[in-house]
């Protein structure tokens, strides 16, 4: 799972967004950098862009030798393996905006990893209430029925990783399928704020 973490450390809080597939963690990244001034770090990916996605505000979609010289050259941060592909942020990315607050969407099981380079990390899983609410935001994104099946198990798996660390993470915070963006995005920044002040 884990491919690369830099020697590098910051220092300054930043946000994190984990939980399973279709939760919704890049509705609320983008949320969080339209309306409330954060700023979401775009992570760079191997995998192919779906049907519809938008290109310039999802993914860095780039082929795998890519991956291996962001490595090379000290460029990468964090560098993941997931569902047969890589996913990573780039140092040039996370310090051209470092006087901004930060929000990164993390794999839920990198969270360790990603601390060791983002020490003063606040990490929140958003922790979907049913397999239901996933199983219509993937068909509805358009995913593969054989894809959702391996995402709908992974999901138990991430929850079951977040149950068995729970100092790992901040906050959890339960999503049903009608929850706002604006009411979990306010109760996020509330949660980012008393934090960072802590």
């Amino acid at each position: 799972m884990l491919v690369y973490v830099s020697d590098r450390k910051y220092t300054r809080p930043v946000l994190t967004l984990s939980g399973p597939s279709g939760v919704g963690k890049t509705t609320l990244a983008k949320w969080l950098e339209a309306e409330r001034g954060f700023k979401r770090v775009r992570p760079f990916t191997t995998r192919s862009p779906r049907l519809g996605e938008d290109l310039e505000r999802s993914y860095k979609f780039v082929p795998r030798g890519e991956v291996r010289s962001y490595i090379r050259e000290n460029r990468a941060a964090v560098v993941f393996f997931f569902f047969g592909n890589f996913y990573g942020f780039l140092w040039e990315d996370i310090l051209a905006e470092r006087e901004r607050d930060l929000v990164f969407e993390v794999y839920t099981k990198a969270i360790p990893h990603f601390r060791k380079v983002f020490t003063n990390a606040i990490s929140i899983f958003l922790k979907p209430i049913s397999s239901h609410f996933l199983l219509r935001r993937m068909e509805i994104r358009g995913d593969a029925s054989l894809a959702i099946q391996r995402r709908l198990s992974q999901a138990y798996e991430e929850i079951l990783f977040c149950e068995q660390n729970p100092l790992l993470f901040n906050a959890v915070l339960s999503v049903l399928e009608k929850t706002a963006t604006t009411e979990l995005s306010s109760e996020i920044i509330d949660l980012f704020s008393s934090l960072r002040r802590g």
